[in-house]
């Protein structure tokens, strides 16, 4: 189940992207089966490309911003952030943050010519 909610201003085709990852724990033949289903399904892809999982790039990014703020702040982190070692945890992913972006467009380039395609290439 996806909360659409949660997906604000991204497209369906990034939270689908992203929730297949999530699912489908970055094996390739999982993440297409359920891009699949989702299709099958009456869903729809955008021409992404390399993009799919751009959506998890960016939470990623977001968690990385919500530390930074409440280290700058001194507020109190929210309860995911309890027993972090913030200064740690936001170093490490930031330094860890160009690798993921790399080998998560990687994951997402499409098999066949077509952008659209629900089946991943192996890496």
């Amino acid at each position: 189940m996806i909360d659409w909610e949660s997906v604000a201003c991204e497209s369906a085709t990034l939270e689908i992207g992203r929730t297949a990852l999530t699912f489908g724990g970055e094996q390739i033949e999982q993440i297409s089966r359920i891009l699949q289903a989702y299709v099958d399904s009456g869903g729809q892809l955008a021409a992404t490309g390399e993009n799919l999982f751009l959506r998890s790039d960016s939470l990623k990014l977001c968690h990385i911003a919500e530390r930074i703020g409440v280290m700058l702040d001194g507020d109190t982190p929210p309860g995911w952030m309890n027993g972090e070692d913030l200064d740690t945890t936001t170093t490490d992913d930031l330094t860890a943050l160009p690798a993921m972006v790399n080998r998560l467009n990687q994951l997402a380039r499409p098999a066949r010519s077509d952008p659209r395609s629900t089946r991943l290439a192996a890496s």
